[in-house]
């Protein structure tokens, strides 16, 4: 059951118990009308018992879904967590063939930058993206996200200049390169602050994460020797830090 069932579920439950209990109030008023004052004080005191015994219910049922929407929470981040760390290898690896450009190591016509780039889609972050706000870290997970949308734009534009089987220049692929560190970056950042012990299978374990998270830092250095001037190692991202 998704976070979204799970939260119909919790309104329905709330809109019968409020239907239940109204019905219940409007049948005693009707009840006491003509009642000695024993038979009133008798049915309040039942009353009374029964309303702390329906409270510790209702307690128990709401403190149940709290913890089961916590729970899908903390599976749905790490499924997210997932998915990013994939897509992240990806982005390190076109990372790295933006360098090899850059250096001349690596020639490659315009027209196929789109090949040299491709991305698998997302899966769990359409499906979440509904309840992301719940998540920890929601500005950065939803900025990933859009940075890769807006990294097809980017190659779209460049495969669309003149002499298309001109061989990709480092002039041609500089927004693009700035756009990938940032990614990475981001990566890093989420990464980084999931901390918390694996528990199952639908989070990285620690030793995947901290290979990875080398990998990262490795593309990074590189790529702050080859483009020092990118916009994304002005420090934005420590303000993105502190935003979440």
């Amino acid at each position: 059951m998704g976070l979204k069932d799970r939260d119909r579920r919790w309104e329905g439950t709330s809109l019968a118990f409020g239907i239940v209990a109204f019905a219940i109030l409007i049948g005693f008023c009707v009840a006491l009308a003509g009642s000695t004052a024993g038979e009133i004080a008798a049915a309040l005191g039942g009353i009374i018992g029964g309303a702390i015994g329906a409270g510790g219910a209702a307690l128990a049922v709401i403190l149940t879904f709290q913890n089961q929407r916590i729970e899908e929470s903390e599976k749905a981040y790490a499924s997210i967590l997932c998915e990013i760390g994939e897509f992240s290898r990806f982005v390190v690896g076109h990372l790295g063939a933006c360098l090899l450009i850059k250096n001349g190591a690596l020639a490659f016509p315009v027209r196929k930058l789109a090949a040299l780039t491709a991305m698998p889609e997302p899966v769990i972050y359409p499906a979440i993206a509904d309840h992301i706000s719940r998540l920890p870290n929601p500005t950065l997970v939803v900025s990933f996200y859009a940075r890769l949308e807006e990294m097809k734009g980017v190659v779209r534009v460049i495969q669309g200049m003149p002499m298309s089987e001109t061989p990709i220049s480092p002039d041609h692929i500089m927004g693009l390169v700035d756009l990938l560190i940032s990614i990475c970056q981001i990566s890093e950042i989420l990464l980084e602050s999931d901390t918390r012990p694996v528990f199952d299978d639908h989070g990285l374990s620690d030793l995947v994460r901290a290979k990875f998270l080398a990998t990262l830092k490795q593309q990074l250095d590189l790529a702050k020797k080859d483009f020092p001037d990118a916009e994304s190692f002005s420090g934005w991202n420590e303000e993105l830090k502190m935003d979440d």
